[in-house]
């Protein structure tokens, strides 16, 4: 380590992490069958066919804890079950905010027209429009570095170059 925990500091994240990982890849493999009376207990309708434990908690109106103890699996700490929860329950989100960065990054190298008028674009503010006018930023990226032009104005520009089909890859200058 380089001194920012101590070893006793380390090997506890380590055996959470290690917990974390192992109550994952038990709920995605445990399969709970219909006709579970506990489990249903817990679901607000009872199951008709077989699921992964993982796939009942992304229910909203199941909790963990209750999961757990329906499908008669031992709890572990609640700092464990808290970041498993979390996690399966938002991964639907936190992949759709991972493709959308992956996207956005993808765009900054995105050209922008020397000549673009900015006052042809709609919804851009008058003081987006002059500084836009005034930088000429050459790629997507340095429009959004500019300050006062915000994502919502980028977004437009974007709009505007795919509907002109002004758009060209170049690489972004730093």
């Amino acid at each position: 380590t380089f001194g920012l925990l101590s070893d006793e500091q380390f090997e506890a994240f380590e055996q959470k992490q290690e917990a974390i990982e192992s109550l994952k890849g038990e709920m995605k493999s445990a399969l709970v069958f219909a006709g579970n009376a506990a489990v249903d207990a817990v679901l607000s309708e009872p199951m008709h066919k077989e699921y992964r434990l993982s796939e009942l908690i992304k229910r909203p109106e199941v909790n963990l804890p209750d999961l757990l103890k329906a499908a008669g699996r031992p709890l572990p700490e609640s700092e464990v079950i808290e970041q498993v929860e979390i996690e399966f329950k938002y991964q639907g989100y936190i992949d759709r905010q991972t493709q959308e960065i992956s996207r956005l990054k993808a765009q900054q190298g995105l050209a922008i027209p020397l000549d673009l008028d900015y006052s042809s674009i709609s919804g851009l503010s008058n003081e987006v429009r002059q500084k836009l006018a005034q930088v000429k930023p050459e790629n997507i990226g340095q429009a959004g570095r500019i300050s006062g032009v915000t994502p919502a104005a980028v977004s437009l520009l974007l709009v505007h170059l795919k509907r002109k089909g002004g758009l060209t890859k170049r690489a972004a200058a730093i």
